[in-house]
């Protein structure tokens, strides 16, 4: 697929084979950092890496406490369920009853496992979180709005008159040159082109800008016939 709108926050979440941005979870002392590159493991858990960031005359405080601990909290929670999917026999199921834990963490830390598993090249576990990924961003999916289930699908429709017939039986969403539907085009263009330069970033950009011109041009038809 082309590329997917983050299932549980609408902000962009590029293939799960892309790595990870660095977020930030910090405060003025310092930082914890999640990052596809920068976790370490022990018994195959995904650990918090932390950073302080040097200022002149400012000596590097601890990190807040509690806020490691809710991090770290956050990636468990997301490690379990997680494994609880992998072993799972039936994984829609599974991901339906969990719903609810399927959080912008758990994509983020399964996407970190996807990426260990790459770089050893294990090919078994590799498939094994990808499918996982796939039925569960299809899970969360249907609680997203309307407008988000549009763009997805819009994204991952690459023949030009399928995408004709799905814009024209979701006109409705674009009527309003300024509605949500033409701020999260916008808003996803721009998260991607913020990502490090690789091939699946400029395919993206240009299913994105394909995506992008086609609504508009609708659009602007749809307004005039009004």
């Amino acid at each position: 697929m082309a590329g997917v709108v983050c299932p549980a926050s609408s902000s962009a979440l590029v293939r799960t084979t892309v790595a990870l941005n660095q977020r930030s979870l910090g405060n003025s002392a310092g930082a914890v950092s999640v990052s596809a590159g920068g976790w370490s493991t022990r018994n195959a858990q995904p650990l918090v890496s932390t950073s302080c960031r040097a200022r002149p005359s400012v000596v590097c405080k601890a990190l807040d406490k509690d806020q490691i601990a809710q991090a770290k909290k956050f990636q468990l929670q997301a490690t379990e369920v997680l494994a609880e999917l992998l072993k799972s026999k039936n994984t829609q199921a599974t991901a339906s009853k969990y719903l609810d834990s399927l959080t912008e963490e758990f994509f983020m830390v399964a996407s970190t496992y996807l990426e260990m598993a790459k770089k050893e090249g294990n090919v078994e576990v590799m498939k094994n979180i990808e499918n996982v990924l796939e039925i569960a961003m299809a899970e969360k999916g249907k609680t997203l709005r309307p407008e988000i289930q549009l763009m997805n699908a819009l994204l991952n429709e690459t023949d030009q008159y399928e995408r004709s017939k799905t814009i024209k039986s979701n006109s409705l969403y674009l009527m309003d040159a300024e509605g949500y539907f033409y701020e999260l085009l916008d808003r996803m263009s721009t998260d991607v082109e913020n990502l490090k330069d690789s091939p699946k970033k400029q395919k993206l950009l240009t299913q994105i800008k394909t995506v992008s011109r086609e609504v508009k041009e609708a659009g602007k038809a749809l307004r005039r016939a009004k």
